[in-house]
């Protein structure tokens, strides 16, 4: 870990608390752009409306995303790690009723055990999606009854690899459309990348914010 990322991981833990302070400014508006700074990602003409949920579990030994592995029988993004979540349905307020209302009906969360922080810049997807990240703090204890038809794993991403810079990859990558450069994260065997790692990389230009 350099020098820069030592100081964003470790210079104090990340507690509940200064999750929240460091939020409190921005709101739920988004004020920045998901993907790193100097890119300018090509949006599709027409996109579906989604959100997702960033759960962000502070606990006692330290603080950790909580993600999941898409089930394989999947028609979109199957086998593929990411945060609870899917497209906005007519009866959804906004965002974040989308991003509350997929976690629920994915790994069984209400919302009394989440507690709402702001939002990261839309991510466009290759698949079509327009999808909003929704951060929220996720209170231990708590119990996940996933939805085994949408999700086949859960798991917890120590935030401190996010939060290292020496961990966010450029891969080349074959798409559907051709080859290209993804953003990646590899921790503990699991190969996260695409909209899932540019929202871990905001998440980390968000936090490095004074």
């Amino acid at each position: 870990m350099d020098k820069t990322a030592h100081t964003i991981a470790s210079e104090q833990s990340w507690t509940a608390e200064r999750l929240k302070d460091r939020f409190a400014a921005a709101g739920l508006t988004p004020t920045e752009t998901a993907f790193p700074r100097h890119e300018s990602p090509q949006h599709p003409p027409e996109l579906i409306p989604a959100a997702v949920l960033v759960p962000l579990i502070p606990r006692q030994a330290e603080t950790t995303l909580l993600l999941i592995r898409r089930a394989e029988g999947l028609d979109i993004h199957a086998g593929q790690f990411g945060f609870p979540g899917g497209h906005h349905e007519d009866e959804d307020e906004n965002a974040e009723t989308t991003a509350l209302r997929e976690t629920h009906e994915e790994l069984g969360l209400n919302g009394g055990k989440i507690k709402l922080l702001g939002r990261l810049g839309d991510v466009a997807t290759r698949t079509g999606f327009l999808i909003t990240p929704v951060v929220a703090l996720l209170h231990p204890p708590f119990e996940l009854t996933p939805d085994e038809r949408e999700v086949a794993e859960t798991f917890e991403l120590p935030l401190e690899v996010v939060l290292d810079p020496s961990r966010h990859e450029r891969r080349p990558h074959d798409l559907n459309d051709g080859s290209g450069l993804i953003h990646a994260i590899t921790h503990d065997g699991r190969f996260i990348w695409g909209a899932t790692a540019a929202m871990l990389i905001a998440l980390y230009e968000r936090l490095r914010q004074k």
